[in-house]
C-alpha cells in the first residue's frame, strides 16, 4: 500500500527528529508524481503539465528545484 509505504517515511523522520518535516515530504511526493508522470509520458512535458493541471513553466521550475534538492 502506497500510503503505508509514506507514512512509514513520515514516521521514520520523525523519529529521527528531522526538521523541516513538512517541506521534505512534500519535496518527497513531488518526486514520487513526478517520476510517475515522467515515465507514463515519456518526459513530455506539456503533457505531464496538462495531467498536474500546472503550467509548463511551474513544471520546469518543480523539475528544477527536485535536481537541485537531489545534489
Amino acid at each position: 500500500n502506497p500510503g503505508e509505504d509514506f507514512r512509514a517515511a513520515l514516521e521514520d523522520l520523525l523519529a529521527r527528529g528531522e526538521p523541516d518535516i513538512y517541506a521534505q515530504t512534500v519535496r518527497r511526493l513531488d518526486h514520487l508524481v513526478l517520476d510517475v508522470l515522467t515515465e507514463h509520458t515519456g518526459g513530455n512535458q506539456v503533457r505531464m503539465s496538462r495531467l498536474l493541471g500546472i503550467t509548463r513553466n511551474t513544471l520546469r521550475a518543480k523539475l528544477k528545484a527536485l535536481d537541485a534538492s537531489d545534489t
